[in-house]
């Protein structure tokens, strides 16, 4: 099986966008030195609020779901999941996410490849049932 990468390219693309662009600011802020917070304070907490959001957003561009031999590998905003193909038992697409159910622990939830409303009004099938579609398959294939 060729390893295939699935991912949510709008998501990943206005998250990366986002978050460069407070990346600039940041940069800016600290450039200028000059910003005050509204209440008259210090610009330390526009600077960390720049940095939190620039992080958070460059960090949501790594969410995907990779499926090659081995397995598969989930990478949520907060950690990496590696399920190998014998502990995986099949994926379900909802409108939280694509969750990959397991054997012998609890299901992962891969938020940015769900079913959202406008997705389902516009199609009944999306690109997070189309993925679980294809990991039931090579499931049963493997079973």
């Amino acid at each position: 099986m060729a390893p295939r990468t699935y991912r949510n390219l709008p998501l990943v693309v206005g998250c990366g966008v986002a978050g460069a662009a407070f990346a600039v600011l940041f940069l800016l802020l600290v450039l200028a030195d000059r910003g005050a917070s509204p209440r008259g304070g210090s610009a330390t907490e526009l600077y960390l609020i720049a940095l939190v959001l620039a992080a958070v957003l460059l960090r949501a561009t790594r969410l995907r779901v990779r499926v090659d031999d081995e397995g598969v590998t989930a990478c949520t905003l907060v950690r990496t999941h590696r399920i190998p193909w014998s502990d995986l038992v099949g994926a379900v697409a909802d409108r939280r996410g694509l969750v990959l159910l397991r054997a012998e622990a609890p299901p992962v939830l891969v938020q940015s490849l769900g079913q959202t409303a406008l997705a389902r009004w516009l199609r009944p099938g999306t690109q997070g049932t189309d993925v679980a579609a294809a990991l039931d398959a090579e499931v049963a294939r493997r079973a």
